[in-house]
Protein backbone atom coordinates (compact mmCIF):
# COMPACT_ATOMS: atom_id res chain seq x y z
CA UNK A 1 0.00 0.00 0.00
CA UNK A 2 1.46 4.01 -0.15
CA UNK A 3 0.26 6.22 1.57
CA UNK A 4 0.15 9.56 -0.05
CA UNK A 5 -0.48 13.04 2.35
CA UNK A 6 -1.69 15.87 0.34
CA UNK A 7 -1.24 19.39 2.16
CA UNK A 8 -1.55 22.69 0.99
CA UNK A 9 -2.41 26.11 3.03
CA UNK A 10 -5.93 27.78 3.98
CA UNK A 11 -7.76 27.84 0.52
CA UNK A 12 -5.40 26.17 -1.51
CA UNK A 13 -8.04 23.26 -2.87
CA UNK A 14 -6.73 20.26 -0.88
CA UNK A 15 -10.57 19.45 -0.20
CA UNK A 16 -11.00 19.90 -4.32
CA UNK A 17 -8.07 17.57 -4.80
CA UNK A 18 -9.33 14.74 -2.51
CA UNK A 19 -13.11 15.00 -3.70
CA UNK A 20 -11.81 14.02 -6.55
CA UNK A 21 -9.30 11.45 -5.74
CA UNK A 22 -12.71 9.73 -3.46
CA UNK A 23 -15.11 10.13 -6.79
CA UNK A 24 -12.16 7.97 -8.66
CA UNK A 25 -12.57 5.52 -5.70
CA UNK A 26 -9.37 6.20 -3.98
CA UNK A 27 -9.85 6.01 0.27
CA UNK A 28 -9.08 9.55 1.77
CA UNK A 29 -8.39 9.64 5.13
CA UNK A 30 -9.11 13.44 6.49
CA UNK A 31 -6.86 14.29 9.59
CA UNK A 32 -8.42 17.57 10.20
CA UNK A 33 -12.27 16.38 10.66
CA UNK A 34 -10.78 13.26 12.58
CA UNK A 35 -9.28 15.61 14.93
CA UNK A 36 -12.25 17.61 15.50
CA UNK A 37 -14.04 14.21 16.24
CA UNK A 38 -11.53 13.00 18.58
CA UNK A 39 -11.55 16.03 20.50
CA UNK A 40 -15.10 15.10 21.18
CA UNK A 41 -15.14 11.28 20.96
CA UNK A 42 -11.88 10.12 22.86
CA UNK A 43 -12.32 10.36 26.34
CA UNK A 44 -8.49 10.14 26.89
CA UNK A 45 -8.07 13.42 24.54
CA UNK A 46 -10.99 15.40 26.12
CA UNK A 47 -9.05 14.33 29.55
CA UNK A 48 -5.67 15.79 28.46
CA UNK A 49 -6.91 18.74 26.90
CA UNK A 50 -8.96 19.92 30.17
CA UNK A 51 -6.31 19.61 32.24
CA UNK A 52 -4.04 21.29 29.50
CA UNK A 53 -6.49 24.08 29.19
CA UNK A 54 -8.89 24.12 31.95
CA UNK A 55 -12.53 23.27 32.60
CA UNK A 56 -13.65 26.45 30.10
CA UNK A 57 -11.93 24.32 27.17
CA UNK A 58 -15.48 21.88 27.15
CA UNK A 59 -19.44 23.41 27.01
CA UNK A 60 -21.98 20.66 27.25
CA UNK A 61 -19.67 18.08 26.44
CA UNK A 62 -18.32 19.64 23.52
CA UNK A 63 -14.96 21.42 22.86
CA UNK A 64 -15.64 24.95 23.43
CA UNK A 65 -13.57 26.21 19.98
CA UNK A 66 -13.81 29.77 20.25
CA UNK A 67 -12.25 29.61 23.66
CA UNK A 68 -9.62 27.07 23.01
CA UNK A 69 -8.57 28.99 19.83
CA UNK A 70 -8.25 32.43 22.09
CA UNK A 71 -5.96 30.28 24.47
CA UNK A 72 -3.76 28.96 22.53
CA UNK A 73 -3.28 30.97 19.22
CA UNK A 74 -1.86 33.80 21.96
CA UNK A 75 0.78 30.92 23.69
CA UNK A 76 2.76 28.96 21.56
CA UNK A 77 3.42 27.18 24.76
CA UNK A 78 -0.52 25.78 24.91
CA UNK A 79 -0.80 25.36 21.44
CA UNK A 80 2.39 22.89 21.13
CA UNK A 81 1.14 21.20 24.12
CA UNK A 82 -2.69 20.77 22.13
CA UNK A 83 -0.44 19.50 19.07
CA UNK A 84 1.20 16.99 21.11
CA UNK A 85 -1.91 15.41 22.44
CA UNK A 86 -3.99 15.62 19.20
CA UNK A 87 -1.48 14.70 16.80
CA UNK A 88 -0.29 11.41 18.05
CA UNK A 89 -4.27 10.43 18.44
CA UNK A 90 -4.85 11.49 14.91
CA UNK A 91 -1.82 9.43 13.93
CA UNK A 92 -3.02 6.21 15.75
CA UNK A 93 -6.76 6.61 13.97
CA UNK A 94 -5.05 6.73 10.74
CA UNK A 95 -3.10 3.55 11.23
CA UNK A 96 -6.09 1.41 12.12
CA UNK A 97 -7.68 3.36 9.53
CA UNK A 98 -5.01 1.92 7.05
CA UNK A 99 -5.25 -1.41 8.39
CA UNK A 100 -8.77 -1.07 7.37
CA UNK A 101 -8.33 -0.12 3.59
CA UNK A 102 -5.61 -2.63 3.33
CA UNK A 103 -6.70 -4.11 -0.12
CA UNK A 104 -6.09 -0.32 -1.83
CA UNK A 105 -2.79 -0.12 -3.83
CA UNK A 106 -2.95 3.92 -2.87
CA UNK A 107 -4.21 5.58 0.20
CA UNK A 108 -4.48 9.71 1.04
CA UNK A 109 -4.31 11.30 3.68
CA UNK A 110 -5.74 14.97 3.92
CA UNK A 111 -3.74 17.31 6.17
CA UNK A 112 -3.69 20.52 6.55
CA UNK A 113 -0.80 20.49 8.78
CA UNK A 114 1.00 17.49 7.83
CA UNK A 115 4.53 18.77 7.95
CA UNK A 116 4.31 20.44 11.17
CA UNK A 117 2.62 17.44 13.02
CA UNK A 118 5.21 15.37 11.72
CA UNK A 119 2.30 13.47 9.46
CA UNK A 120 4.65 13.45 6.45
CA UNK A 121 7.54 11.24 8.13
CA UNK A 122 4.43 8.54 7.42
CA UNK A 123 3.96 9.18 3.96
CA UNK A 124 5.36 7.40 0.79
CA UNK A 125 4.95 10.68 -0.81
CA UNK A 126 3.36 14.37 -0.10
CA UNK A 127 1.50 16.58 -2.45
CA UNK A 128 1.59 19.83 -2.58
CA UNK A 129 -2.02 21.87 -3.14
CA UNK A 130 -0.96 25.18 -4.07
CA UNK A 131 -3.20 28.46 -5.28
CA UNK A 132 -1.83 32.49 -5.17
CA UNK A 133 -2.48 34.03 -2.29
CA UNK A 134 -4.94 36.53 -3.95
CA UNK A 135 -7.29 33.48 -5.12
CA UNK A 136 -7.06 31.55 -1.67
CA UNK A 137 -8.27 35.09 0.06
CA UNK A 138 -11.24 35.19 -2.08
CA UNK A 139 -12.20 31.74 -1.59
CA UNK A 140 -11.83 31.66 1.97
CA UNK A 141 -13.56 34.82 2.82
CA UNK A 142 -16.89 33.81 0.44
CA UNK A 143 -16.61 30.50 2.63
CA UNK A 144 -16.26 31.02 5.77
CA UNK A 145 -17.90 34.69 5.60
CA UNK A 146 -14.53 36.48 7.71
CA UNK A 147 -12.42 39.05 6.64
CA UNK A 148 -9.16 38.94 4.42
CA UNK A 149 -7.21 40.17 7.56
CA UNK A 150 -8.45 36.84 9.57
CA UNK A 151 -7.85 34.89 6.66
CA UNK A 152 -4.02 36.42 6.23
CA UNK A 153 -3.53 35.92 9.81
CA UNK A 154 -4.29 32.11 9.32
CA UNK A 155 -2.05 31.80 6.12
CA UNK A 156 0.78 33.69 8.53
CA UNK A 157 0.67 30.23 11.04
CA UNK A 158 1.00 28.29 7.91
CA UNK A 159 3.89 27.47 5.95
CA UNK A 160 4.50 29.20 2.95
CA UNK A 161 3.34 27.84 -1.04
CA UNK A 162 7.37 27.54 -2.23
CA UNK A 163 8.22 26.00 0.94
CA UNK A 164 5.39 23.26 0.49
CA UNK A 165 6.29 22.94 -2.94
CA UNK A 166 10.17 22.59 -2.05
CA UNK A 167 9.43 19.51 0.77
CA UNK A 168 6.72 17.83 -1.67
CA UNK A 169 7.44 15.21 -4.13
CA UNK A 170 4.31 16.29 -6.23
CA UNK A 171 2.62 19.61 -6.55
CA UNK A 172 -1.18 20.31 -8.29
CA UNK A 173 -1.77 23.62 -8.94
CA UNK A 174 -5.31 25.21 -7.68
CA UNK A 175 -5.75 28.77 -9.79
CA UNK A 176 -8.28 29.76 -11.49
CA UNK A 177 -6.19 28.95 -14.91
CA UNK A 178 -5.22 25.37 -14.11
CA UNK A 179 -7.25 22.67 -14.78
CA UNK A 180 -7.56 20.36 -11.77
CA UNK A 181 -8.69 17.05 -13.44
CA UNK A 182 -5.39 16.41 -15.91
CA UNK A 183 -2.99 17.43 -12.96
CA UNK A 184 -4.59 14.85 -10.76
CA UNK A 185 -5.11 11.98 -13.48
CA UNK A 186 -0.93 12.56 -14.30
CA UNK A 187 -0.26 12.42 -10.22
CA UNK A 188 -1.96 8.87 -9.91
CA UNK A 189 -0.43 7.58 -13.09
CA UNK A 190 2.99 8.39 -11.50
CA UNK A 191 2.38 7.04 -8.14
CA UNK A 192 1.17 3.98 -10.07
CA UNK A 193 4.33 3.80 -12.26
CA UNK A 194 7.06 4.59 -9.08
CA UNK A 195 5.58 1.44 -7.88
CA UNK A 196 5.39 -0.71 -10.93
CA UNK A 197 1.83 -1.14 -9.46
CA UNK A 198 0.51 -1.46 -13.36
Amino acid sequence: MIRVGVTGGIGSGKSTVCRILAALGYPVFHADLEARAITNSDEEVVAQITHLLGEQAYAGGVLNRPFVAEKVFANTTLLAGLNAIVHPAVARHFEQWCQQHSSHKIVFEEAAVLFESGGHKKMDYVVAVVADVEQRLQRVTKRDNVTKQMVLDRMNNQLSADELMARSNFVVRNNDTDMILPQVFTLLDNLLASNQLQ
